[in-house]
């Protein structure tokens, strides 16, 4: 690969997981808000929310089929900042964590979160981010987290909230995800990749993925493990695995762990957790 072409890869990758944990952050903030003060259906509150929010909200809901989805992860980016910038809902609920953001209010966030929607778009659409753009994307990125972050810790949410999460996960059979659709629930966070028909595996193949953890937090603040069904966890940020015929299964799980470095954590001893669903079949004769 020419130089030019790594140095753009590389480029779009930084700006895409700024832009990924900004976002990630932004849902938190929308979705602690939102079901503190409207209940946990708050995307369905007419009069506040725009009639079309909803019926989308709704139509997701119903083809993702979930119990555990937060209502903020039916939406897009551009929706999410529509909620943010909402003139009653930034003035009733967002203005107070975003200060240190956005001190000269409603604005001045519209200005920024659409700045990120727009270099999000560009990499997404293949055309590409140029240096500046990364710049951008790092410094309102970091703006905004550091914010919310701060305002966590001022009402005592931190233990809940600012911790280290994974954002997003690929493997080597063409699965990738942002994990939107997903639990925060370290229990519930499990992501079912059977249905995808890229999930059927055989003694032999090698089964290779790996996670990306919140851009925002560095990764000497944390640890990260893998392990697969009946192994012990290895600390490596990709797994590699090679399956056996005592592999078989129709419910073989690859699971992934978050645990920070402080003295307490978020659930159950780790801070996040991934379990992947593959399935393996008997040999091929």
């Amino acid at each position: 690969m020419a130089p030019d072409e790594m140095d753009r890869i590389g480029r779009e990758e930084t700006a895409r997981r700024n832009v990924d944990a900004a976002e990630n952050w932004l849902r938190k903030i929308i979705h602690y808000e939102l079901s503190k003060s409207l209940g946990p259906n708050y995307l369905s509150v007419e009069g506040v929310i725009k009639k079309e929010l909803i019926r989308q909200a709704e139509e997701k809901t119903r083809q993702l089929g979930t119990a555990v989805l937060r209502p903020v992860d039916t939406t897009t980016f551009e929706q999410a900042i529509y909620l943010i910038t909402h003139p009653t809902l930034f003035s009733d609920f967002f203005r107070a964590s975003l200060s240190d953001a956005y001190p000269l209010g409603r604005e001045q966030a519209l200005l920024y979160l659409r700045r990120l929607k727009d270099i999000r778009n560009d990499v997404s659409h293949g055309r590409g981010s140029t240096a500046r753009q990364v710049e951008q994307a790092a410094c309102y990125a970091n703006d905004l987290i550091d914010s919310l972050k701060a305002y966590f810790r001022k009402i005592g949410m931190d233990q809940t909230y600012d911790v280290p999460m994974i954002v997003r996960f690929i493997d080597n059979r063409g699965n990738e995800s942002h994990l939107q659709d997903l639990s925060t629930n370290v229990h519930l966070r499990i992501l079912d990749l059977r249905p995808s028909g890229r999930a059927d595996l055989y003694p032999g193949d090698v089964l290779v993925a790996e996670v990306e953890v919140d851009q925002s937090y560095d990764e000497s603040e944390y640890h990260l493990f893998w392990r697969v069904t009946g192994s012990s966890r290895a600390q490596e940020r990709k797994a590699r695995f090679q399956l056996e015929n005592r592999h078989v299964s129709e419910q073989f799980e690859l699971i992934f762990d978050v645990v920070s470095k402080r003295d307490w954590h978020r659930q159950s001893g780790v801070d996040d957790r991934l379990t992947l669903l593959y399935r393996v079949l008997p040999p091929r004769s």
